[in-house]
């Protein structure tokens, strides 16, 4: 059995301390921004042992990034597309071209860093390979356009939108421990 905790905690860069004033009420936190960003913010910023800074714009602006702009459009482009243009339905395929091989081995590469960290109780840097997939992901999405390919090529675009759902499930499955509500 092991007990993992993070190191000194500051506010704004001020120690934390009554007299101060500047204590911080978990519950409002989690009023404002919700369980899970905040339980991702604390596994983002800080590994465990070490010290961190805790502010509301920090949350912010790791919450909108990675989980908003990252993760979140991601998937809100992909799934809105599939349900707009292809019957809510993907089909299964292994017509996969070197361009999708490539995202296929940074997958591979980046679940390989993420499971090890994990093990590890590196949480931090799990999530870190997580939001890196996603960024390749992204780009993948930017470069395949499958929205250019549904006016040529119908199957290429089938191709494309069953490997980017794919990743988009797997990275949701890797994200359960940290957010586990959002994910489900």
């Amino acid at each position: 059995k092991k007990i993992f905790a993070h190191g000194w905690w500051t506010n704004e860069g001020e120690k934390i301390s009554k007299s101060l004033g500047n204590i911080i009420d978990p519950y409002e936190i989690i009023n404002e921004y919700g369980l899970d960003q905040m339980r991702y913010f604390l596994f983002r910023e800080v590994p465990f042992g070490n010290d961190g800074d805790f502010s509301k714009n920090a949350i912010a602006n790791r919450v909108n990034a990675d989980l908003s702009n990252n993760y979140g459009n991601l998937i809100q482009r992909i799934l809105s597309f599939i349900v707009k243009n292809c019957e809510s339905k993907i089909e299964a395929t292994d017509n996969f071209t070197n361009e999708d091989h490539d995202l296929i081995n940074k997958f591979i590469t980046k679940f390989e860093e993420y499971k090890n960290n994990f093990e590890n109780f590196q949480i931090d840097k799990s999530i870190k390979s997580i939001m890196e997939l996603l960024s390749d992901t992204n780009a993948y999405v930017d470069t395949q356009a499958p929205w250019s390919l549904k006016k040529n090529n119908i199957n290429r675009m089938k191709v494309v939108l069953f490997l980017i759902s794919n990743i988009i499930i797997k990275s949701t499955i890797m994200l359960y421990p940290i957010i586990p509500s959002s994910s489900k």
